[in-house]
């Protein structure tokens, strides 16, 4: 069961995450960094004609993400 993260352990990443890898251009794998995520996360947009206030709520979701 889902419970809160001790405050202690807030800044680690869920184990989850670990199970993430990334390839290179040799087929090399690598653990998911918190660069990744970001330029992953970074890369969807919204289009500007939707409403500020949704697009902070996506930016808020897109910042949990990350």
């Amino acid at each position: 069961m889902e419970s809160l993260k001790p405050l202690s352990d807030v800044t680690e990443p869920d184990i989850r995450n670990t199970y993430f890898v990334v390839t290179d251009s040799t087929a090399l794998a690598r653990k998911l960094t918190l660069a990744d995520i970001h330029n992953i996360v970074s890369k969807i947009t919204l289009n500007d004609a939707v409403p500020e206030e949704i697009r902070s709520h996506f930016a808020q979701a897109q910042n949990l993400a990350v």
